[in-house]
């Protein structure tokens, strides 16, 4: 776990103890041990992060895309930043190697690409000379 993620889950935390004793009784305890609850305590159901996510795209001029494509740009942003496709594995939590290899090579193919065209950039092998003639000789 990061330390900003830390944080905030620490806060949140905080945040669901002040909900408790402003509301009093009227605070739901039921799920007083999830992350995920409103101000009132009830539980945050996945088609609310999902619409309220839909909502913030299309206010911020976003094209909407499902919250799990935030995984793929997760991924893409992390190997094209030269994290190994090992370490991408492990912080998506693929159960293989291969899975993740299978689903994001083509990034990895991508950056070699990159990686290519810039040395080529920098090597100047100029225009090859033409091949010399071998001179004519007399036959005797």
């Amino acid at each position: 776990l990061i330390p900003a993620v830390e944080q905030a889950l620490l806060k949140a935390q905080k945040r669901q103890h002040q909900q408790m004793k402003l509301c009093g009784g009227s605070y739901c305890k039921e799920y007083k041990d999830y992350i995920c609850v409103d101000d009132m305590g009830h539980l945050v159901t996945p088609d609310y992060v999902t619409r309220v996510f839909r909502e913030m795209l299309l206010k911020n001029g976003f094209r909407p895309i499902r919250y799990h494509d935030l995984r793929h740009s997760c991924a893409s942003l992390l190997i094209k930043n030269k994290v190994t496709m090992k370490e991408v594995q492990m912080w998506l939590g693929h159960s293989s190697f291969s899975t993740t290899a299978n689903i994001y090579a083509h990034i990895d193919v991508d950056s070699k690409m990159e990686a290519a065209n810039m040395i080529a950039s920098k090597i100047n092998l100029g225009e090859l000379p033409e091949k010399k003639k071998s001179p004519k000789r007399k036959i005797a």
